[in-house]
């Protein structure tokens, strides 16, 4: 199995402090690899129990506006362990494990929507020389198979 564990910096650092301390655990005379490399801090892949991981850091954990501010439901203490690759269906196909859905109705119309700004626009809406265009999309993320996925919390 495969798997990509998505974390902020703290859950990074803990996984960098936990490989070196593995690798000092052992005598001079033994050395630890990964993949026919030593480990060092900043290991990216390891292997375990015939299990393959792959840090995956997510700069959004730590951002004081998206994820980590006060109030938040606290996913920066977080590291999610999602397998990779497709998982089976009901009806014996294949599926990915994550999709991005759009959602319908964005008042209405279309699954994103276009709006444009300012008084130089074709259309001039604005009292300033400048000409801006924003775009719109309702998203969903899916996700199949979540009964397989690991959510560790840091204390």
């Amino acid at each position: 199995k495969d798997y990509q564990v998505f974390m902020g910096v703290e859950h990074q650092i803990d996984h960098d402090n936990l490989l070196a301390t593995l690798s000092s655990a052992f005598s001079t005379q033994a050395r630890l690899n990964v993949d026919g490399k030593g480990v060092d801090l900043g290991a990216k892949n390891w292997t375990l129990y015939g299990r393959n991981y792959e840090m995956v850091y997510m700069p959004m954990i730590d951002h004081k506006g998206v994820i980590n501010f006060t109030g938040s439901a606290g996913l920066q203490n977080d590291a999610f362990y999602v397998p990779k690759g497709q998982i089976k269906t009901q009806k014996g196909g294949m599926q990915d494990r994550f999709r991005v859905r759009y959602m319908t109705d964005l008042h209405n119309g279309p699954t994103y929507k276009e709006t444009q700004h300012g008084r130089l626009a074709p259309i001039p809406n604005g009292e300033e020389d400048y000409f801006k265009v924003i775009y719109s999309a309702a998203l969903g993320l899916e996700v199949l198979g979540a009964e397989y996925f690991m959510k560790v919390t840091r204390s």
